[in-house]
């Protein structure tokens, strides 16, 4: 009866759903892939397989190969705390005529690869609990 039910649901989500939006059997899944973010009921968290890509990227020999690499790192900016220090000599280089790997570079390119290995996952806001100020006694 349930696997029923649930079969039933999803044919009506899915014929609900826009056509343009492809989502595979949704009921029952616990997290869901989209737009590289993987979402479940932890939180917001980067995919496995880009997180792979960008661990193993070679060091790029030209500058569409670092503005590849720096455009996948910046689409998971938001993991990473202090990413625009981290990534802002990386971005020098891709200005015209800038492109000159050195070992200085080299090291800030290491490092980028290794803080976006490490990331947190992102919690959802809990909207159940409204915000509210606590007060002292005196109204402070």
């Amino acid at each position: 009866m349930c696997e029923d039910h649930l079969k039933h649901l999803n044919e009506v989500l899915s014929n609900s759903i826009p056509s343009m939006i492809k989502l595979p059997n949704v009921i029952g899944l616990t997290e869901i892939l989209y737009l590289g973010l993987k979402i479940g009921a932890q939180g917001v968290s980067v995919d496995e397989e880009k997180l792979k890509a960008i661990q193993n990227w070679r060091r790029p020999s030209n500058l569409t190969q670092l503005r590849g690499f720096v455009g996948l790192c910046s689409d998971y900016r938001r993991f990473v705390r202090v990413f625009s220090q981290l990534a802002d000599p990386l971005t020098n280089q891709l200005k015209k005529g800038a492109f000159v790997w050195t070992p200085t570079v080299q090291q800030d390119f290491d490092k980028l690869k290794e803080v976006m290995s490490s990331y947190p996952v992102l919690a959802i806001p809990d909207f159940s609990h409204p915000f509210v100020l606590e007060c002292d006694a005196s109204g402070k």
